[in-house]
């Protein structure tokens, strides 16, 4: 008989846990978040369950904490309820007295100065500053006594008002500075002068904040510092004002820095992008000891009036020059464009960013006024085939449907009227599957930005083409340039034109045009040796003398191919009249062909006689640093053709 082993007592669990599986510890419950939030968010979601961040009032508290956490978390630390001031005075956020803290080894460091929130260390249970904006789990505490209990609401504050000069917005005021020279200043001493006046740079909550910053930033030429950085880390941005990252609008290309050599970027800063480009209004990094402008923002200051935004009449508002008007009324497409010409408008076009923020608060797209579609800013996978109409949705998205659908609609009203195309002349361009040529009137252009060459690389590709680098006769052809390349300055900056400097210093267009219009950009062309080549900028369209072996894309241009005409036959013509041209048109056939044979007997004589008499060949290269610059010679017709066209040039101005 095998004896039953006695029984055994469960074990006992190592911590005990309330109903809804907060630690319990005598009369004070835990919760430890698995869900990784950014402090307020955390503090939000305590204060919901009737508590609080943590606080921690002594060397026992905090051992129990640590040792649960070091046991069943995965965290590296979790937000505890300490704020540091901005004078680094240290502050529990449930009003308890200061009489206690754990920071580990040189903690805190006040790195950057926006480390503002504390979080207790999962490996040894110390504490560390940390931003608040930064996304960590956390540790809840209420006291059993709290637990469901109805609290008097609280009357919330008056809204308040701004200072003049401060512009309005939500719950706070902004004020953007970098209109005069002396208002330019590093991004360290921007946050200076707007924590002086009780604020910090601003931060973006969402794209309708970023709307309304960008439409006051209309009349602004440099770029404005913003508050987001990764100074405390590399490629972590993250928000001095210590809220958290919901929103981002990168430029193209932008965050740049790279995971490899992080020692070495010190593009630690963000900016808004200023000035006339398409994409304005977006963010780069940049060196935080750049010069720019900057956007302050503060809390609204209860003691100033609140001044309500006014309904204009007719729901009408001017911008720039013009004035929009929306109609609520959900209409058909043709039913709003007749409604908006019926006030002597136009359905609104959108030209720029500044224009779309202002209204945010044949498979061809174009302006309804005549605008050419410089700017867009279409949703995810729009435009689509077959539905002809534009909408704005609620995100600030273009989109396209059915021109019978029904939305509201926004009349435009301008005596800014569109600038019509020049007439083209007659002929085409040529036809290539690879090369898209575009029309301008009596030349073709070939915009390449899919590869970059040298001044010299991109002028012998252009004479390939049956073209040379583009001149520029006048500012519409400036402009006509400046508008295709802006559309592909994500793939390259720059474009080389024909323009070069030769041995005498004069400037001079490689196909002997004429040098009577010019597009320099400020403090261009340089006096620097060497920089005899000229690049157009994508995004300014003006003219940049730069060294001849840079890479860049390029522009070709060549003369439209005649088209040949056949001459009509007058209906008055007799028959007999047609035959009798048509034997005519038969005599010269058989007379250009005695000819060819002629000439073929004559050259195939010619070249027996050139054999037997050989002379040495002549030099077939040309080597010129200026022109080219490779290991791989060009063809010498080519050449001939590129030396020839310098040469007449300089001879055209001696």
């Amino acid at each position: 008989v095998v004896a039953k082993p006695e029984p055994t007592n469960a074990p006992v669990p190592d911590y005990e846990l309330s109903s809804d599986g907060w630690l319990v510890r005598g009369d004070r419950h835990y919760y430890v978040s698995k869900d990784e939030m950014t402090m307020d968010k955390a503090r939000e979601f305590c204060r919901k369950n009737f508590g609080d961040l943590v606080t921690i009032n002594g060397e026992e508290e905090r051992k129990f904490l640590w040792k649960y956490i070091l046991k069943n978390g995965k965290a590296d630390g979790y937000f505890i309820g300490l704020r540091l001031n901005l004078d680094k005075e240290f502050k529990w956020m449930d009003g308890s007295p200061m009489d206690y803290v754990a920071w580990a080894s040189y903690e805190p460091n006040f790195a950057n100065n926006d480390e503002n929130c504390v979080l207790i260390y999962r490996n040894l249970g110390y504490w560390n500053d940390m931003n608040c904006g930064n996304p960590y789990p956390f540790i809840c505490e209420r006291k059993t006594s709290n637990i469901n209990t109805t609290f008097a609401p609280t009357v919330p504050p008056p809204e308040g008002g701004c200072p003049s000069e401060w512009l309005a917005f939500g719950k706070k005021c902004f004020r953007i500075y970098g209109e005069e020279d002396d208002e330019l200043v590093e991004w360290h001493a921007a946050r200076s002068a707007c924590q002086q006046v009780g604020g910090n740079l601003a931060s973006i909550s969402d794209e309708v904040v970023q709307a309304f910053l960008t439409y006051n930033m209309k009349n602004l030429k440099i770029d404005v510092w913003i508050g987001m950085n990764d100074v405390n880390s590399e490629h972590k941005f993250l928000w001095t004002d210590q809220s958290g990252v919901q929103y981002t609008n990168w430029a193209k290309g932008h965050p740049s820095g790279s995971h490899v050599y992080a020692h070495d970027d010190d593009t630690d800063c963000v900016a808004i992008k200023a000035g006339s480009a398409l994409d304005s209004g977006t963010w780069i990094e940049e060196d935080c000891d750049l010069d720019k402008g900057y956007i302050c923002q503060k809390s609204k200051d209860p003691k100033l009036p609140f001044v309500p935004t006014v309904a204009t009449a007719h729901n009408q508002l001017e911008f720039g020059d013009a004035i929009y008007t929306f109609q609520k009324m959900k209409m058909k497409w043709d039913e709003a464009r007749r409604m908006c010409k019926s006030s002597d408008s136009e359905l609104v076009s959108i030209l720029d960013e500044y224009t779309a923020s202002f209204l945010r608060t044949d498979n061809q797209f174009k302006w309804i006024d005549g605008w050419k579609l410089r700017y867009t800013k279409w949703a995810s996978g729009e435009p689509k085939k077959k539905k002809a109409c534009v909408y704005i949705d609620i995100d600030g998205q273009w989109k396209t449907a059915s021109c019978d659908e029904n939305y509201a609609s926004v009349c435009k009203q301008t005596s800014v009227i569109a600038p019509t195309e020049p007439p083209q002349k007659p002929g085409k361009c040529p036809d290539s599957p690879s090369k898209g040529w575009i029309p301008f009137r009596g030349h073709c252009y070939l915009v390449e930005s899919s590869y970059t060459r040298n001044w010299a690389q991109a002028s012998m590709e252009c004479l390939r083409q049956g073209g040379n680098l583009a001149s520029v006769e006048d500012q519409l052809e400036a402009d006509f340039l400046y508008h295709h390349i802006e559309l592909l300055s994500d793939r390259t900056n720059t474009f080389w034109v024909g323009l070069y400097r030769n041995v005498e210093a004069k400037w001079l267009w490689l196909d002997s045009t004429p040098l009577d219009y010019v597009n320099w950009n400020t403090g261009e062309p340089s006096d620097q040796s060497d920089e005899d080549c000229v690049e157009m900028y994508a995004t300014k369209g003006t003219w940049n003398n730069i060294y001849c072996s840079s890479y860049r894309g390029y522009i070709c241009k060549r003369p439209k191919i005649p088209v040949p005409t056949e001459k009509p036959v007058k209906p008055e013509e007799s028959k007999a009249d047609l035959q009798k041209s048509s034997h005519g048109i038969t005599g010269g056939v058989v007379i250009l062909v005695i000819v060819i044979i002629a000439g073929t007997t004559i050259a195939v004589y010619y070249l027996y006689r050139k054999k037997q008499n050989k002379v040495p060949p002549p030099e077939e290269n040309f080597d010129n640093t200026l022109y080219f610059n490779g290991n791989r010679a060009p063809p010498t017709t080519d050449t001939n053709i590129l030396v020839d066209n310098i040469e007449q040039n300089e001879r055209a101005i001696s």
